[in-house]
């Protein structure tokens, strides 16, 4: 290959640009919280306030640093956001990639769908600026594998094992500070192994302003700065026996200055964040503020044991190379097991290979690598199973990517360059075929198109899953419901198996008993989506106003939900008010008065006409109850 990189990136692109538009919006682990940042900036011109209460919050990542989504709104200004960014989520979700359940944690609607408009535009415009920012992290892979080795195989391979990594383009196709982290991350170690080899003072500038900004980027480059310090003492340790003493005092004085430059030029760039973040929270990290908010949902409530070390190995692995969406959407076995070989074999090649470990310039991506692991480490013993991710060692993925291509390539003893560029256009073409195969084969029929888009922004999500292969996952009824006329009941589901069965839909009052009822025959195939309107009839009573329940069941066939915990039957879908005619007007003063567990107060209107006090009561009927006479006392 003449220009590998140029080809690498072309490929790239049309796989990242692919998973931005296959997966559907927020189908990336926190996209949602990421993009609201984003917004939130967008809109307010000036930082998110993290607080310990969740439902208090405008985005849950609002701890984090302000670069990703700083770029990000700096390019979206001007953007219309007023199409809902928040899309409800989906009850019947289960995190078990072995699940039958469609795979999207949310209920996505045909709003969403091309032609984008408003929110969805922007978070498509946002999608792509994570693509450009990951192809700054492939370039700069190639760059570190050129110069640690000096060889073109070993940076064309470490440049594909990077852009054609599944998981990589998944992130890379969503909105995450995850995807600058790792652009970042690469463009510090290879500026230090640069610095390592001439430490001028302008090459220890782009090193102190990259730890600087990666400061501003995600917590976890943090464990690159002292790597940055031992690329500045690195030559003067290598130099300083062998200059006489005039040498040594002008290497001293840029040592002296190199030092200086790259601790106190991170400061200047990062410094104000954590002292705002000092004065709001009392802790520059945000950490006790940000697992009070997080809670139960990430917080570990066992120690780390021999049984959590295994799942930590599994679920790293697996969403290192690819485990899309929330989790759940995995590889094939064969396909892990690809992935596997090529990291055994690079390994192998360490091993065979013991000049390797004469190569001093390997030293940044093994201590960069190690690093990171040793910080991932340090968070899994606070943080579950949610912080075993690959992607929270992307801030290392070119150092492994460079790593792994030595072993490949260099390892195995290719030194005739026929040979190594065979190699290296085989390993290629491999990766690339892995990679396009996992979108094409594996995450495009995740999301089919007619089943993920289907609801309506009116949807409220629900899960029932019968027995029979029919589960429902989302509803559509009038808020308040009108003596007289029939009310349009919307269901939406999918089906994981063939089958067909009637569906019934009823009224039942507050002491259960029916009040109305209508069935609709189904028949559905294997992945089919289901959508349907019931016409529940008006509700037989006389009583007014009354609390109704609107059910779902279909016969004896079970349901149960998403964890596989039995429903009642009939399934209850919601509770709706039941008023006689036209909708009563809501009262001028509003009341919450609830008498001996029959009658609420809603509220009462007051007004005074030819000399006499006219008061309207407005109740709502909670129980059965004898007629009431109210008693009104003026004092």
């Amino acid at each position: 290959m003449r220009h590998p990189l140029t080809l690498i990136l072309l490929g790239y692109f049309l796989l990242g640009i692919l998973f931005s538009f296959i997966v559907p919006l927020n189908e990336a682990p926190d996209e949602a919280d990421h993009f609201l940042y984003v917004q939130y900036l967008v809109e307010n011109g000036r930082l998110p306030t993290m607080h310990p209460i969740a439902t208090a919050n405008a985005t849950m990542e609002a701890n984090q640093p302000p670069l990703f989504y700083a770029l990000n709104a700096l390019f979206l200004q001007g953007q219309d956001f007023s199409a809902p960014a928040h899309l409800p989520l989906n009850a019947c979700y289960n995190f078990d990639p072995l699940d039958e359940g469609r795979q999207t944690f949310y209920l996505h609607h045909t709003a969403e769908q091309w032609p984008y408009a408003s929110t969805y535009l922007a978070h498509h415009w946002a999608r792509f600026i994570s693509v450009l920012i990951g192809a700054i992290t492939v370039a700069t892979t190639y760059w570190l594998g050129w110069l640690v080795s000096q060889r073109r195989d070993v940076a064309t391979v470490s440049a594909a094992l990077v852009a054609f990594n599944p998981q990589f383009l998944f992130i890379n196709a969503s909105v995450n500070n995850d995807v600058l982290m790792a652009a970042l991350g690469a463009l510090i170690v290879a500026l230090c192994v640069w610095v390592a080899k001439r430490p001028t003072l302008g090459r220890v500038i782009w090193l102190g302003t990259a730890v600087g900004l990666g400061l501003l980027t995600k917590f976890a480059l943090f464990a690159f700065w002292p790597l940055a310090l031992l690329a500045v003492w690195w030559k003067f340790g290598e130099e300083k026996y062998r200059k006489g003493a005039g040498g040594i005092f002008a290497s001293a004085r840029l040592l002296r200055r190199s030092s200086t430059l790259v601790l106190l030029l991170p400061l200047l760039i990062a410094a104000w964040l954590y002292w705002r973040n000092w004065q709001l929270y009392g802790d520059p990290l945000v950490w006790a503020v940000h697992l009070a908010a997080k809670g139960e949902q990430v917080l570990r409530t066992t120690p780390l044991g021999w049984r959590d070390l295994g799942e930590f190995f599994s679920v790293h692995f697996r969403s290192f190379w690819g485990l899309f969406g929330w989790l759940n959407v995995q590889l094939a076995a064969w396909h892990y097991a690809v992935y596997g070989l090529l990291m055994a074999a690079g390994a192998w090649g360490w091993l065979k290979n013991g000049r390797l470990f004469a190569n001093r310039w390997l030293i940044f991506p093994l201590l960069a690598s190690a690093a990171i692991y040793a910080s991932l480490g340090r968070y899994a013993l606070t943080i579950n199973w949610s912080g075993y991710q690959g992607r929270l060692a992307f801030a290392a993925i070119a150092p492994l990517a460079v790593l792994l291509a030595v072993g490949l390539v260099w390892g195995r003893g290719a030194e005739e360059r026929r040979s190594r560029g065979a190699e290296g256009i085989v390993l290629v073409i491999l990766l690339f075929g892995l990679a396009g195969w996992s979108v094409v084969g594996i995450v495009r029929p995740a999301y089919p198109t007619e089943v993920v888009y289907r609801h309506t922004l009116a949807t409220t999500p629900t899960c029932a899953r019968f027995g029979n292969g029919l589960w429902v996952d989302g509803y559509s009824l009038p808020a308040q419901i009108t003596a007289d006329e029939r009310v349009p009941l919307q269901i939406w589901g999918y089906a994981t198996a063939a089958g067909s069965a009637p569906l019934r839909a009823e009224w039942l009052g507050w002491d259960g008993q029916p009040l109305g009822e209508t069935t609709a025959a189904l028949s559905w195939s294997a992945g089919e989506a289901i959508s349907t309107t019931l016409w529940l009839p008006a509700p037989q009573t006389a009583v007014y106003p009354q609390q109704l329940l609107a059910t779902l069941h279909m016969g004896d066939v079970p349901a149960t939900s998403a964890n596989g915990r039995l429903l009642e039957s009939p399934f209850v879908l919601a509770r709706r008010s039941l008023v006689s005619g036209a909708p009563i007007p809501p009262p001028q003063t509003v009341l919450d008065e609830v008498w001996d567990g029959r009658l609420r107060l809603v509220g009462y209107d007051a007004a005074e006409e030819d000399g006499q006090l006219n008061v309207r009561l407005v109740w709502e009927t909670l129980a059965p109850s004898p007629p009431i006479t109210p008693l009104l006392s003026m004092c």
